[in-house]
């Protein structure tokens, strides 16, 4: 792995992580978040269903509309969850 790409990598997810947990408290009303500081469209189902899809991939807009095609879902869960095999392998190198 290219010197520093892990630091990177590790900085991206925490930064992700921290965007999706801000998220979820304005959500559950933890937080509250001014409309005017947020993107167009915050607040509107089928936006907010857009903007959580990114989670866990495209996969979650379709549940959050609840819409279901199994030709659809099918391939698209494998293509999210493939990546999955390869995780512990990828930690195990970067520990050693």
């Amino acid at each position: 792995m290219p010197r520093g790409l892990l630091t990177f990598l590790r900085i991206t997810d925490l930064g992700m992580l921290g965007y999706w947990a801000v998220s979820f408290a304005a959500i559950v009303g933890v937080v509250r978040l001014p409309a005017a500081t947020m993107y167009a469209g915050y607040g509107t189902p089928v936006v907010d269903a857009w903007n959580w899809s990114f989670a866990p991939l495209a996969i979650a807009f379709w549940t959050l509309l609840k819409s279901f095609d199994p030709t659809w879902w099918v391939p698209n869960l494998i293509l999210l969850l493939a990546p999955l095999v390869w995780l512990p392998r990828l930690e195990s190198d970067s520990n050693s």
